[in-house]
């Protein structure tokens, strides 16, 4: 199934539908053409536009995630395809605080996020101590990143490629911004819209 066989499913099953529930699965055609389009213009621009993307596909998803919520269906399936989506909106969201190089979980003291070490973009970057970085394939896009040679390498959004890349408390989160993410999508709405 593609987007635009799911958009019409969704279509068919939301004319027996009223109220806000109507207005959810609408919503959520909204977020599926935005996404797409993101994913297809993603690698076509500049970094600065690229970013942007990148921004609009994770806030995209992280609303898609409340209307499976306020639908009542399960998001079980959502938060495996996409584990990191909270960490990556708040680094996108919580701008103040990863500028400052930290995060703050809620009802928690801020806490430093942590520098990565070793490998970026699923090995793009890499590096044997966290001071000398080097190259494992081309680099066609880099963004928004300090590299430090008593720390290592921090990006609070930043772009590797396909890759969208922030460091959080625990851990470097890498997100590949690919027509997987729409394949994803189209089978949990597809599995959703019953």
């Amino acid at each position: 199934m593609n987007t635009e066989q799911l958009i019409d499913k969704i279509h068919k099953h939301e004319r027996s539908l009223t109220g806000n529930e109507k207005d959810y699965w609408l919503n959520i055609t909204f977020s599926l053409k935005a996404i797409k389009y993101c994913i297809e213009s993603f690698s076509k621009t500049s970094d600065s536009i690229a970013v942007l993307y990148a921004k609009i596909i994770i806030m995209e998803l992280w609303n898609f995630r409340c209307f499976l919520i306020a639908l009542k269906k399960s998001i079980t399936e959502f938060d495996k395809a996409f584990p990191d989506l909270k960490d990556l909106r708040d680094s996108y969201a919580h701008i103040t605080e990863r500028i400052a190089r930290k995060v703050k979980p809620f009802n928690s003291p801020a806490k430093p996020l942590v520098w990565e070490k070793r490998s970026i973009a699923n090995g793009a970057l890499i590096s044997r101590d966290g001071k000398n970085w080097g190259t494992a394939s081309d680099i066609k896009m880099l963004f928004n990143f300090k590299f430090d040679g008593n720390h290592g390498a921090m990006s609070i959004f930043g772009l590797v490629n396909n890759f969208l890349v922030c460091n959080s408390e625990t851990k470097l989160i890498e997100f590949e911004i690919s027509s997987k993410i729409m394949e994803k999508l189209i089978d949990i709405v597809d599995n959703a819209c019953v």
